[in-house]
């Protein structure tokens, strides 16, 4: 099975200028891919949503693109992950 997600773009609310952006990109690239990579799909939907909102993230080092990467990772695994979708396709039910 192959998982293919396209981010146009990221927005992220109160963070300093100060972060490079192109080691955060790597940082939650690589995290997410990690975390799609080892959840056990029960099913696969096809899904095309224009936005979606992730939870507040709380840094815990908010200078080093690696952590911030991370969290930021799960943040958005947490919205992409069908067992946290409130609507779930009817063949992932039975």
């Amino acid at each position: 099975m192959s998982i293919n997600v396209h981010i146009e773009r990221l927005i992220l609310e109160g963070m300093s200028g100060q972060m490079d952006r192109a080691k955060l990109g790597a940082a939650v690239e690589a995290e997410l891919a990690q975390l799609l990579t080892h959840e056990k799909l029960a099913c696969a939907v096809s899904s095309s949503e224009p936005r979606l909102i992730a939870p507040p993230v709380a840094l815990v080092r908010p200078n080093d693109s690696r952590i911030v990467g991370k969290q930021i990772a799960g943040a958005l695994h947490e919205v992409l992950s069908p067992a946290a979708r409130i609507t779930a396709h009817p063949s992932c039910l039975s």
